[in-house]
Protein backbone atom coordinates (compact mmCIF):
# COMPACT_ATOMS: atom_id res chain seq x y z
CA UNK A 1 0.00 0.00 0.00
CA UNK A 2 1.02 3.66 -0.46
CA UNK A 3 -0.53 7.09 -0.14
CA UNK A 4 -0.99 9.48 -3.06
CA UNK A 5 -2.40 12.98 -3.41
CA UNK A 6 -6.19 12.57 -3.75
CA UNK A 7 -7.95 13.67 -6.94
CA UNK A 8 -11.57 14.17 -5.86
CA UNK A 9 -14.15 13.11 -8.41
CA UNK A 10 -12.06 10.38 -10.07
CA UNK A 11 -13.44 7.60 -7.87
CA UNK A 12 -11.67 4.25 -7.66
CA UNK A 13 -9.72 2.53 -10.43
CA UNK A 14 -9.50 -1.28 -10.31
CA UNK A 15 -7.01 -3.31 -12.34
CA UNK A 16 -6.87 -7.11 -12.49
CA UNK A 17 -4.29 -9.38 -14.15
CA UNK A 18 -5.98 -12.73 -14.59
CA UNK A 19 -5.63 -16.12 -16.33
CA UNK A 20 -8.42 -17.09 -18.70
CA UNK A 21 -7.73 -20.83 -18.56
CA UNK A 22 -8.75 -23.23 -15.80
CA UNK A 23 -5.24 -24.72 -15.75
CA UNK A 24 -1.87 -23.64 -17.15
CA UNK A 25 1.31 -25.60 -17.71
CA UNK A 26 4.10 -25.42 -15.15
CA UNK A 27 6.90 -27.76 -14.07
CA UNK A 28 6.30 -30.47 -12.97
CA UNK A 29 2.49 -30.10 -12.69
CA UNK A 30 -0.18 -27.63 -13.80
CA UNK A 31 -1.24 -24.49 -11.92
CA UNK A 32 -4.83 -23.40 -11.49
CA UNK A 33 -5.88 -20.34 -13.49
CA UNK A 34 -8.80 -18.02 -12.83
CA UNK A 35 -11.07 -19.75 -15.36
CA UNK A 36 -12.96 -16.62 -16.34
CA UNK A 37 -13.37 -13.90 -18.95
CA UNK A 38 -13.30 -10.14 -18.40
CA UNK A 39 -15.78 -9.03 -15.76
CA UNK A 40 -16.44 -5.46 -14.53
CA UNK A 41 -17.67 -7.01 -11.27
CA UNK A 42 -14.61 -9.23 -10.84
CA UNK A 43 -13.86 -10.77 -7.46
CA UNK A 44 -10.34 -9.63 -6.46
CA UNK A 45 -9.61 -13.21 -5.39
CA UNK A 46 -10.16 -14.37 -8.99
CA UNK A 47 -7.01 -12.78 -10.42
CA UNK A 48 -3.26 -13.21 -10.10
CA UNK A 49 -2.54 -9.57 -9.23
CA UNK A 50 -5.00 -6.79 -8.41
CA UNK A 51 -4.32 -3.07 -7.99
CA UNK A 52 -6.72 -0.46 -6.65
CA UNK A 53 -6.09 3.27 -6.99
CA UNK A 54 -8.50 5.11 -4.70
CA UNK A 55 -8.37 8.70 -5.92
CA UNK A 56 -10.94 9.84 -3.37
CA UNK A 57 -8.94 8.74 -0.32
CA UNK A 58 -5.47 8.90 -1.88
CA UNK A 59 -4.41 5.25 -1.74
CA UNK A 60 -2.77 2.61 -3.93
CA UNK A 61 -3.32 -1.01 -2.87
CA UNK A 62 -1.82 -4.04 -4.61
CA UNK A 63 -2.27 -7.72 -3.80
CA UNK A 64 -0.87 -10.91 -5.29
CA UNK A 65 -3.18 -13.83 -4.71
CA UNK A 66 -1.86 -17.24 -3.61
CA UNK A 67 -0.95 -19.72 -6.35
CA UNK A 68 -2.43 -23.22 -6.27
CA UNK A 69 -1.28 -26.20 -8.32
CA UNK A 70 -3.39 -29.15 -9.44
CA UNK A 71 -2.20 -31.27 -6.48
CA UNK A 72 -3.70 -28.70 -4.08
CA UNK A 73 -0.41 -27.22 -2.88
CA UNK A 74 -0.58 -23.50 -2.12
CA UNK A 75 2.24 -20.95 -2.20
CA UNK A 76 2.21 -17.22 -1.58
CA UNK A 77 4.28 -14.60 -3.37
CA UNK A 78 4.73 -10.88 -2.86
CA UNK A 79 4.84 -8.46 -5.80
CA UNK A 80 7.45 -5.75 -6.20
CA UNK A 81 5.56 -2.51 -6.89
CA UNK A 82 6.80 1.06 -7.18
CA UNK A 83 4.84 4.21 -8.00
CA UNK A 84 5.15 7.88 -8.88
CA UNK A 85 2.60 10.67 -9.19
CA UNK A 86 2.54 13.89 -11.19
CA UNK A 87 0.93 17.17 -10.11
CA UNK A 88 -2.00 16.53 -12.49
CA UNK A 89 -2.84 13.39 -10.49
CA UNK A 90 -1.43 10.92 -13.03
CA UNK A 91 -0.01 7.82 -11.37
CA UNK A 92 2.61 5.48 -12.83
CA UNK A 93 2.73 1.98 -11.35
CA UNK A 94 5.55 -0.44 -12.16
CA UNK A 95 4.99 -4.02 -11.01
CA UNK A 96 6.77 -7.36 -11.06
CA UNK A 97 5.02 -10.47 -9.74
CA UNK A 98 6.63 -13.92 -9.77
CA UNK A 99 4.61 -17.14 -9.57
CA UNK A 100 5.92 -18.82 -6.39
CA UNK A 101 5.68 -22.17 -8.23
CA UNK A 102 7.80 -20.90 -11.12
CA UNK A 103 11.04 -22.81 -11.78
CA UNK A 104 14.31 -21.22 -10.59
CA UNK A 105 15.58 -18.58 -12.98
CA UNK A 106 12.15 -17.42 -14.13
CA UNK A 107 13.05 -13.80 -13.42
CA UNK A 108 16.12 -14.17 -15.61
CA UNK A 109 14.18 -15.69 -18.52
CA UNK A 110 11.46 -13.05 -18.22
CA UNK A 111 8.70 -15.40 -17.02
CA UNK A 112 7.14 -12.92 -14.59
CA UNK A 113 4.06 -10.71 -14.76
CA UNK A 114 5.55 -7.25 -15.05
CA UNK A 115 5.14 -3.92 -16.75
CA UNK A 116 4.26 -0.26 -16.34
CA UNK A 117 0.77 1.23 -16.26
CA UNK A 118 -0.03 4.96 -16.19
CA UNK A 119 -3.44 6.19 -15.03
CA UNK A 120 -4.22 9.78 -16.04
CA UNK A 121 -7.20 11.76 -14.76
CA UNK A 122 -8.92 13.75 -17.46
CA UNK A 123 -12.40 14.95 -18.31
CA UNK A 124 -14.82 13.43 -20.72
CA UNK A 125 -18.17 14.97 -21.46
CA UNK A 126 -18.88 18.20 -19.56
CA UNK A 127 -19.07 17.43 -15.86
CA UNK A 128 -17.88 13.85 -16.29
CA UNK A 129 -14.51 12.80 -14.90
CA UNK A 130 -12.68 9.89 -16.45
CA UNK A 131 -9.35 8.07 -16.34
CA UNK A 132 -7.30 7.06 -19.37
CA UNK A 133 -4.56 4.43 -19.21
CA UNK A 134 -1.46 3.39 -21.10
CA UNK A 135 1.96 1.86 -20.80
CA UNK A 136 3.82 -1.33 -21.60
CA UNK A 137 2.98 -4.78 -20.21
CA UNK A 138 3.79 -8.45 -20.75
CA UNK A 139 1.87 -10.36 -23.43
CA UNK A 140 0.41 -12.52 -20.66
CA UNK A 141 -1.90 -12.63 -18.69
CA UNK A 142 -5.11 -10.76 -19.54
CA UNK A 143 -5.65 -7.30 -18.06
CA UNK A 144 -8.80 -5.36 -17.26
CA UNK A 145 -9.06 -1.87 -15.77
CA UNK A 146 -12.28 -0.18 -14.65
CA UNK A 147 -13.21 3.14 -13.06
CA UNK A 148 -15.97 3.35 -10.44
CA UNK A 149 -17.42 6.78 -9.70
CA UNK A 150 -19.04 7.99 -6.49
CA UNK A 151 -22.48 7.19 -7.90
CA UNK A 152 -21.54 3.53 -8.23
CA UNK A 153 -21.30 3.56 -12.02
CA UNK A 154 -18.51 1.55 -13.63
CA UNK A 155 -16.80 2.24 -16.94
CA UNK A 156 -14.08 0.22 -18.71
CA UNK A 157 -10.73 2.01 -18.96
CA UNK A 158 -8.59 -0.68 -20.61
CA UNK A 159 -9.30 -4.27 -21.69
CA UNK A 160 -6.35 -6.25 -23.04
CA UNK A 161 -6.60 -10.00 -23.64
CA UNK A 162 -3.56 -12.25 -23.30
CA UNK A 163 -1.92 -13.35 -26.53
CA UNK A 164 -2.92 -16.92 -25.70
CA UNK A 165 -5.75 -18.14 -23.52
CA UNK A 166 -4.49 -21.73 -23.61
CA UNK A 167 -2.54 -23.78 -21.06
CA UNK A 168 0.84 -22.90 -22.62
CA UNK A 169 0.19 -19.15 -22.45
CA UNK A 170 2.55 -18.30 -19.57
CA UNK A 171 5.43 -20.31 -21.01
CA UNK A 172 5.15 -18.86 -24.51
CA UNK A 173 4.00 -15.30 -23.89
CA UNK A 174 5.32 -13.98 -20.57
CA UNK A 175 8.74 -12.90 -21.95
CA UNK A 176 7.12 -10.65 -24.58
CA UNK A 177 5.86 -7.08 -24.18
CA UNK A 178 3.47 -4.76 -25.98
CA UNK A 179 2.12 -1.25 -25.57
CA UNK A 180 -1.44 -0.70 -24.37
CA UNK A 181 -3.78 2.28 -24.37
CA UNK A 182 -1.81 5.50 -24.74
CA UNK A 183 1.39 3.45 -24.89
CA UNK A 184 4.87 4.29 -23.63
CA UNK A 185 4.32 7.96 -24.46
CA UNK A 186 2.33 8.23 -21.22
CA UNK A 187 5.45 7.15 -19.29
CA UNK A 188 7.67 9.94 -20.64
CA UNK A 189 6.58 12.73 -18.23
CA UNK A 190 7.71 10.60 -15.27
CA UNK A 191 11.31 10.19 -16.44
CA UNK A 192 14.04 11.90 -14.45
CA UNK A 193 15.70 15.04 -15.78
CA UNK A 194 19.35 14.14 -15.22
CA UNK A 195 20.36 17.76 -15.83
CA UNK A 196 18.61 18.56 -12.55
CA UNK A 197 21.20 18.17 -9.74
CA UNK A 198 18.38 17.09 -7.42
CA UNK A 199 16.91 14.53 -9.84
CA UNK A 200 16.93 11.73 -7.24
CA UNK A 201 14.08 13.39 -5.35
CA UNK A 202 11.76 12.00 -8.04
CA UNK A 203 12.75 8.36 -7.52
CA UNK A 204 9.71 6.03 -7.48
CA UNK A 205 8.33 4.99 -4.10
CA UNK A 206 8.16 1.33 -3.06
CA UNK A 207 4.71 0.30 -1.87
CA UNK A 208 4.91 -0.82 1.74
CA UNK A 209 3.19 -2.15 4.83
CA UNK A 210 -0.52 -1.23 5.14
CA UNK A 211 0.11 -0.45 8.80
CA UNK A 212 2.56 2.30 7.83
CA UNK A 213 2.14 3.07 4.12
CA UNK A 214 4.73 5.33 2.49
CA UNK A 215 3.75 8.46 0.57
CA UNK A 216 4.37 8.33 -3.18
CA UNK A 217 6.72 10.98 -4.47
CA UNK A 218 5.14 13.67 -6.66
CA UNK A 219 7.36 14.28 -9.68
CA UNK A 220 8.24 17.96 -10.02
Amino acid sequence: MARIEPVPGQGVVRAAFYILAAEVFNVPVYDLGDNRAEDPDFDPEHARVVTYVDYENGLIITRQNPSVDTTGEVRVGEPDVIAQQRPDGSVMIQYDAVNPFAPPGSSITGHTVNGTIVLQPTSGNPGTSRIIAGGEITDYPSVEIYQDNSAGKCRPVLIDAADSGGPAGPLLNLPGFHEVGGGKAMMEPFKADFDDPDWERNRPTDLGDPDDPPTVVVVR
